[in-house]
């Protein structure tokens, strides 16, 4: 058990009476653990073939955009170049564009940081995550380098285990954030308990190099990046192997100060991983339960907001989340960029979408062309994704009209009493009311295509036709900018919803096809 007087500390330090109270929002139905055995299934990759790219669905192009060895992870400048850092390759390259096609390679900083990998800039000040260590250096707008002699070490970071190191800075510049992984898997020999900076959030204070743990329990969390209207942090985790294949499920998550998130001994709420019973039992309470499920081993690494206007609508606000791609499954799972819709008050408004696919040559054995791991909104409104297995940078970009059918991508339970996701509704789930402390439902439809129209059925009568989004089955009104989300009666007992989108309002035109989930409210 782990008693120790440093895990006391990190508990203290995470756990301290200002921490919230647990999660919001409720727990989602999970499998219990050793529903399925736990398998290593990894992937080879074999490379692109000549000509080919990842599918993205809707009106995009997919283009090969750079060639670079071990991309990971992208800074956009105010001038419009881009830095990549190479972390395998000890490197970060600045990209220059020069009119449409690919953009000139620049040797940026080739010395210094210990495999880079994340990247930000205030003012002058540049500031790399490395995987020992957080540097600064003097940057000029518009040059192609950094002098190495100019950084500065500002922290040293734990080693090994999970190696990636990211960092963003707060809007103002004086903070920075600092995601350092788990050493081990469920910190077997107690060694992650003894550092309160593994598996956690460090926070940086830039005038006086003060550090605090801002969150922890986070197995391996990356891809850090502020919630455009919220303004919360968000970052994207990996969570532990061993349980099953669908077991413990990756996650994107608002980050809560104070917060913790349960590694190793518990997840998603009080969720225990038998490999930790009753080691920690005054945690079960204090763990949060994440925004919303990703996918179990799917490696969810990058994380961008799109804030744009040059995809179509559906997309604004929304989040896109690079999947590098699973070995602890018997089935693969990720390897693709993911989207996942959100409403205007900046909260999860849908289930994981796929978005950018095709890394998969073969699923038995496990063939991948290629993995992707960064990815990065331009100001152009296009779309950087890093795939760092075939040393390839690929861009998205609108081509022409959205004129596909109409599609769905699932189904979301809301609270209307906040005005807040649960989680996705999915055919065969049992709600237990009293459990979920939900009183008042919504369920939003989320677009994944053309949508003007939502049709909803509820145990076969119509009840609603949505014509606007966010297509809900009942009313969702704007009140300062802000979503009102209105509650739908539901009784006790099994229920039929079938949402069907179209093409025009009033569920008119060309259908997609419909979305059918039997459930029960207990």
């Amino acid at each position: 058990m782990l008693r120790s007087s440093a895990a006391a500390v990190l508990a203290v330090a995470i756990l301290g009476p200002s921490s919230p109270a647990l999660a919001d929002p409720p727990q989602p139905p999970l499998p219990k653990p050793y529903a399925t055995p736990s398998v290593g299934n990894s992937s080879d990759v074999v490379g692109w073939p000549q000509g080919a790219a990842p599918k993205a669905k809707g009106p995009f192009r997919v283009t090969l955009w750079a060639e670079l060895d071990r991309a990971r992870k992208f800074l956009e400048l105010p001038n419009g170049d881009v830095l990549v850092a190479q972390y395998y390759a000890n490197r970060i390259s600045l990209l220059r564009r020069d009119g449409a096609g690919k953009p000139k390679v620049f040797p940026f900083l080739t010395s210094g940081p210990n495999a880079p990998f994340g990247m930000a800039l205030v003012g002058g000040d540049l500031y790399v995550a490395a995987t020992d260590a957080l540097w600064r250096y003097q940057y000029e707008e518009g040059a192609t380098s950094v002098d190495p002699s100019s950084g500065a070490k500002l922290l040293d970071l734990p080693i090994g285990g999970h190696i990636t190191r990211d960092v963003v800075a707060s809007p103002d510049g004086k903070t920075l954030y600092v995601s350092v992984g788990s050493g081990s898997n469920v910190d077997e020999n107690g060694a992650d308990a003894k550092d309160p900076r593994r598996a956690a959030i460090t926070e940086y204070d830039v005038a006086t190099g003060r550090t605090r743990i801002f969150a922890g329990g986070l197995r391996n969390p990356n891809g850090l990046v502020w919630n455009p209207v919220t303004g919360a942090l968000w970052a994207g985790v990996n969570e532990r192997d061993g349980l099953g294949d669908e077991l413990v499920p990756d996650y994107v998550t608002s980050v809560k100060s104070g917060g913790f998130y349960g590694w190793p001994w518990f997840y998603f709420g009080d969720n225990e991983d038998p490999r930790k019973a009753g080691e920690r039992p005054e945690l079960a309470k204090k763990t949060l339960v994440p925004d919303l499920a990703v996918g179990a081993h799917t490696a969810s690494l990058g994380l961008a907001f799109y804030t744009g206007d040059a995809f179509p609508e559906r997309y604004r606000g929304g989040l896109f989340v690079a999947q590098h791609g699973s070995w602890n499954r018997s089935k693969p799972a990720g390897y693709r960029v993911a989207f996942v819709p959100f409403d205007a008050n900046g909260h999860v408004a849908g289930p994981v979408q796929p978005f950018l696919t095709g890394f998969l040559a073969d699923k038995d054995p496990i063939t991948a062309y290629g993995r992707p791991v960064g990815v990065a909104m331009l100001k152009d409104g296009s779309l950087l994704v890093a795939d760092d297995s075939s040393d390839r940078v690929w861009r998205v970009t609108r081509e022409g009209p959205d004129d596909g059918a109409p599609d769905l991508g699932g189904l979301m339970l809301v609270d209307a009493d906040k005005d807040a996701p649960v989680f996705p509704l999915e055919d065969g789930m049992k709600l237990d009311r009293d459990k979920l402390k939900v009183d008042a439902f919504n369920v939003i439809a989320a677009a994944a295509g053309p949508v003007g129209s939502v049709r909803f059925k509820l145990d076969g009568k119509t009840v609603r036709v949505a014509n606007a989004p966010p297509f809900t089955i009942a009313p969702a009104a704007t009140a300062g900018g802000k979503l009102d989300y209105k509650a739908m009666k539901l009784r006790k007992g099994r229920h039929t919803l079938v949402a069907t989108p179209f093409a025009e309002k009033n569920a008119k035109g060309r259908n997609g096809d419909p979305i059918r989930v039997d459930f029960e409210l207990e």
